[in-house]
């Protein structure tokens, strides 16, 4: 998408998330029929909230063999209206992370332990993430 298209069509929209968009567009192919159950945070990162990620979705997934359940993370990549991050090969870290829980569907305990798992792989120091790109 160039930039002008990306004005035109998320500008005037103070609550635009492009990036969450995006996620949620390549999601939907693979769970059709699924509204995702889904964790937010109650102060997005961004605004001086202690958890990275601004949100975690989760299917219940029965392809294959084993039933399962999908996670997706939304926060490692620019998720709301950033002209920066417009026709480059990727935004901030340039990935989400996906976990995938086997569990009978629906899960017969909580799962939340996931997501807290999840936030503290967001949670790693920058500088740890800029000593890997340097080799």
């Amino acid at each position: 998408m160039q930039l002008n298209e990306y004005k035109k069509r998320y500008g005037d929209d103070d609550e635009a998330a492009p990036g969450w968009d995006a996620i949620d567009e390549r999601l939907k192919p693979l769970y059709p029929d699924q509204e995702p159950m889904h964790w937010g945070t109650a102060i997005s990162y961004m605004l001086g909230g202690p958890d990275p990620l601004d949100g975690i979705s989760m299917y219940q997934c029965t392809d294959g063999p084993i039933t399962h359940l999908h996670f997706a993370t939304y926060g490692f990549t620019s998720l709301y209206y950033d002209e920066e991050s417009v026709g480059g090969d990727f935004s901030q870290f340039g990935f989400e992370l996906t976990f995938r829980l086997a569990s009978p569907l629906p899960p017969s305990e909580p799962v939340d332990w996931v997501c807290n798992l999840l936030q503290n792989l967001g949670s790693v120091p920058k500088p740890i993430f800029r000593c890997y790109r340097e080799f």
